[in-house]
């Protein structure tokens, strides 16, 4: 009867995760924020990037220490701590009207997500591991990222809309939505971490380095899905997230139509983690990494070729791989990552991500302001492919290695 009791108490958990992920998700102001720092704050799109720089350079300075936070203190409490932060910097975002201001609010938003951006990850996966379904992490990641982003394209059809009429109340309800989450997750049970066999306590957070450090040199598995990880998506956020909105307005699309726009981007995306699962059964992971940076590229390339509503719509078949490959790459990093140290892991994967977007980025800014949106798209668009290329190379000798403890 224990047994049974705490197994059920963790599939308890699985639907809470599903809920956090739906109210975390549900960012409404998605659609309108760079609108809102031009009409609002008056700033130009080379600022809005200066603006965006800080918040990826700040993630990726923090990544590595939240993580190793949720691998010793707890990932349930990391989350908590990322829900409460977000929050509280969201208020301050919509409110403050002097840059220095907006740019530690923005900063301390970054750090909120890294709180949050490993852990709850590895708690989702700890949670299957207690009830026996760690195997179709694929399937349930796939759900989970289909729901996320479910929210995320529904917040966005209704944040244009209620951005129209006030551009500062999307910000506003969306911080309200974290308290909810807060709420939910407080009901979560952590996972048993792992005991260090000597000192028979928690590892320390020196020790969680150390066995991060040497589980990525020593395991190649682990370490090229990291790399491949960090160049595949990486035009197409900043594309998404910076880039659009602009695309959109220039091509004459009104602002209340901008939020119906992502939500079509995102059911691409959705689309993309709802098959995970089913094309790493019907084709494998392998070909399909080798298959996306080419989809990224086409659909990347298409907002420069069509200067219409039609690139858009063409655009769409990145997010549509990328979050195809997504569920596959972190089943590869956490079945290939130490127990112990899952969180801090994914974190190094996303420091990575961060560091190197925070370069890139302001060079597609200035690009943007010099030359155009397409003709920065069709210059962009060649990154994941020329990158993903000699990463796939390598990764390949090493791919039908077994998975280590």
């Amino acid at each position: 009867m224990p047994e049974n009791t705490s197994k059920g108490s963790y599939q308890g958990n699985i639907l809470r995760i599903y809920l956090y992920a739906g109210l975390s998700g549900f960012i409404l102001f998605l659609p309108i924020w760079v609108i809102f720092l031009q009409q609002e704050r008056g700033l130009s799109l080379a600022v809005v990037t200066l603006t965006d720089v800080a918040f990826w350079f700040t993630m990726a300075v923090s990544e590595v220490p939240t993580g190793m936070v949720a691998d010793t203190l707890g990932r349930r409490q990391s989350i908590l701590i990322s829900l409460a932060l977000a929050a509280v910097a969201i208020v301050l975002f919509a409110t403050m009207t002097a840059f220095p201001l907006l740019m530690v609010a923005n900063s301390l938003w970054a750090i909120a997500l890294t709180f949050s951006s490993g852990a709850d990850r590895a708690l989702f996966y700890e949670s299957l591991k207690q009830i026996g379904k760690a195997g179709q992490y694929t399937r349930f990641a796939g759900y989970l990222s289909t729901l996320r982003l479910a929210s995320g394209a529904v917040a966005s059809a209704l944040g244009g809309w209620i951005g129209a009429k006030d551009l500062q109340l999307p910000f506003l309800i969306y911080a309200a939505l974290c308290a909810a989450a807060f709420l939910v997750v407080i009901g979560i049970k952590e996972p048993p971490f792992e005991i260090d066999e000597e000192s028979g306590k928690r590892n320390s957070y020196r020790q969680i380095l150390g066995i991060t450090m040497r589980a990525i040199k020593e395991r190649p598995n682990l370490r090229f899905p990291i790399f491949y990880s960090s160049f595949l998506g990486l035009v197409f956020l900043v594309s998404e997230i910076l880039l659009l909105q602009p695309f959109a307005v220039s091509i004459g699309i009104p602002i209340e139509m901008i939020g119906l726009l992502v939500f079509g981007v995102r059911g691409m995306r959705m689309l993309g983690s709802a098959l995970a699962d089913r094309v790493s059964a019907w084709i494998g992971p392998w070909r399909f990494f080798t298959l996306a940076p080419w989809m990224v590229f086409a659909g990347m390339a298409a907002m420069g070729w069509f200067g219409s509503i039609w690139g858009i719509v063409l655009f769409s078949l990145s997010g549509f791989a990328i979050n195809m490959a997504s569920p596959m790459i972190d089943n590869q990093i956490l079945r290939y990552s130490p127990s112990a140290v899952r969180a801090t892991i994914l974190s190094i994967s996303g420091m990575l991500f961060m560091f190197i977007l925070s370069m890139v980025e302001p060079w597609i800014g200035v690009l943007a302001d010099k030359t155009g949106l397409q003709h920065t798209f069709s210059v962009i668009a060649w990154l994941p492919v020329v990158v993903s290329l000699p990463i796939l190379y390598f990764w390949k000798r090493t791919w039908e290695q077994p998975a280590q403890a």
